[in-house]
């Protein structure tokens, strides 16, 4: 997926999480707007309370792709917060 945007660097990087979930959360530039991009895997038959605004699709493994995007400064659009449905299923098809 391109995308005039780009990313700054890892906040937390990937991390490993129990029971087979994984993460990854960076700090993220969308034009003018920057914050938090978070992905998580969760292995089939996991589940888990989605933030508010999250999107969450089946991915190809069975499991559950779940991403979202919180912006730096309370009250500003989110990064890529038009973009999460296409971002989800891009993601969903390699998962």
């Amino acid at each position: 997926m391109r995308s005039s945007s780009r990313f700054c660097r890892r906040s937390k990087g990937r991390r490993r999480l129990p029971g087979g979930e994984r993460g990854l959360a960076l700090e993220v530039r969308d034009g003018d707007r920057s914050g938090v991009l978070t992905v998580t895997y969760l292995p089939p038959g996991a589940s888990s309370d989605p933030a508010s605004g999250a999107r969450s699709a089946p991915t190809a493994s069975g499991g559950t792709v779940v991403v979202s995007s919180r912006s730096e400064e309370a009250g500003d659009r989110p990064p890529f917060a038009d973009r999460l449905d296409q971002v989800t299923a891009y993601l969903a098809l390699r998962l």
